[in-house]
Parts: C-alpha cells; structure tokens; sequence
C-alpha cells in the first residue's frame, strides 16, 4: 500500500493519472504486476526494526520503574 500512497502524492493535481486508490491499485497492478506491492518493503522493514526495539525497550524500562515505586509506595502488597 505504501506504493500506492506514494503514487497518489505525486500524481499531478491539475491532469492526475489516478481517479482515486482503487483506480491506483488496480492500474499499478496491471502495468507492472504484483511484486510492484512488494517494492520498497526491505525498506520499510529496515526502517521499521529499531524503532520498534527503542520503543520495546522504553517501554520496559518505564515498566520497572513503576514497579520499583509500587514497591516502596506499598510494600506490603
């Protein structure tokens, strides 16, 4: 999909290509197949991997903190 939104962007706002996101997919699909939705993927996977790891790991160090206060807020519990 991101190919299809890329594409729609660009299209030229006075003579576009598309008339709207199906129109996009369906002609991207039919002038360069389907591995045409693939392109770009490696990417966005890239991409994707260390913001996804800084936010895990954040995420669970926020976790522990709270934890660690819970602690000396209630120690009994």
């Amino acid at each position: 999909m991101d190919v299809v939104k890329s594409r729609m962007q660009a299209d030229n706002l006075s003579n576009p290509k598309y008339k709207g996101v199906v129109d996009c997919l369906l002609k991207s699909y039919q002038e360069e197949g389907r591995s045409i939705f693939m392109k770009g993927m490696w990417v966005t996977v890239l991409r994707a991997f260390p913001t996804n790891a800084t936010t895990f790991a954040v995420f669970q160090l926020c976790l522990e903190t709270c934890q660690d206060f819970s602690r000396l807020v209630f120690p009994e519990v």
